[in-house]
C-alpha cells in the first residue's frame, strides 16, 4: 500500500487532532507518575493526581473509599453503567532502566499501573468529550492496593456499589508486549488471573530425572 492510500484523508484529521490533543498530556501524566511511585496503602499523591484530571473533564469524583481509592462519575442520560478500574499502587523494586523518567527510590510501577492510570484517565476524557455519541454512566475506579489484594475488598466494604451503583460491565486493562494499536481480548476463559507462589520441600532419596521433549 502507497504511503496516498495510508495518508489520513481530510474526513479523519479532526479527530486525529483530538487525540492528538489527549494523547501528548497523558504521556506526560503518565511519565510524571512513574517517576513518583507510591506503595500499596500510601498512594496519596497517585491518588490525587488522578481525582484532579478527572475533576478537571467533569467527572464528579468522590476521594477516600476504602483508602486512597478514587471514583469519578460521568453521567449522561438513561443507559448502562458501566465501570472503568484502574490500580493506583506501584511495587517496592528499585528501577536500573536509566530512562530520563524513571523513578528514583526504592519503588517502582514495574506492573504498568501507571500506564493502566493513565489509560483510564484517557478513556475518560474522550467519553467526557464525546457525549453526544454515547448514553448511560462511566464510573471511572482507581483502586488502592491492588499488589497486596485488598484495595478491592476495602472499596466495596466502603460501599462503592451502594453510593455509585451497580455496574452492568466492568472493563480494567493490562499492558501487553503487543504490537502498538493492538487490543487483545480474552473470551470465556480466565486472562492474566493471579497467582500465589510455594515453596515445596521432597523427603526421600535421590533418584534419577529425565524428560521427554
Amino acid at each position: 500500500m502507497s504511503p496516498a492510500e495510508t495518508a489520513p484523508t481530510g474526513r479523519h484529521k479532526p479527530v486525529l487532532r483530538q487525540l492528538d490533543a489527549v494523547l501528548r498530556p497523558l504521556v506526560a501524566f503518565a511519565m510524571d507518575l512513574h517517576q513518583h511511585p507510591e506503595l500499596s496503602g500510601a498512594e496519596t499523591r497517585t491518588a490525587a493526581c488522578l481525582a484532579d484530571a478527572l475533576e478537571a473533564e467533569g467527572c464528579t469524583v468522590t476521594r477516600g473509599i476504602g483508602g486512597h481509592g478514587v471514583v469519578g462519575v460521568l453521567t449522561n442520560g438513561e443507559g448502562p453503567r458501566v465501570y472503568l478500574r484502574a490500580e493506583l499502587d506501584a511495587l517496592p523494586v528499585r528501577e536500573h532502566t536509566g530512562l530520563p523518567y524513571a523513578a528514583d527510590g526504592p519503588h517502582m510501577h514495574a506492573c504498568g499501573h501507571d500506564l493502566h492510570i493513565a489509560a483510564v484517565l484517557g478513556a475518560a476524557t474522550l467519553l467526557a468529550r464525546a457525549r453526544p455519541h454515547w448514553r448511560g454512566s462511566v464510573v471511572v475506579v482507581g483502586q488502592p492496593a491492588e499488589e497486596t489484594l485488598t484495595g478491592a475488598r476495602a472499596m466495596l466494604a466502603d460501599g462503592l456499589y451502594d453510593r455509585f451503583g451497580r455496574p452492568d460491565a466492568v472493563l480494567a486493562q493490562h499492558t501487553a508486549p503487543l504490537l502498538g494499536g493492538m487490543v487483545a481480548h480474552g473470551h470465556g476463559q480466565p486472562v492474566l488471573a493471579g497467582s500465589v507462589g510455594l515453596d515445596v520441600t521432597l523427603h526421600g532419596r535421590g533418584g534419577h530425572a529425565g524428560r521427554r521433549s
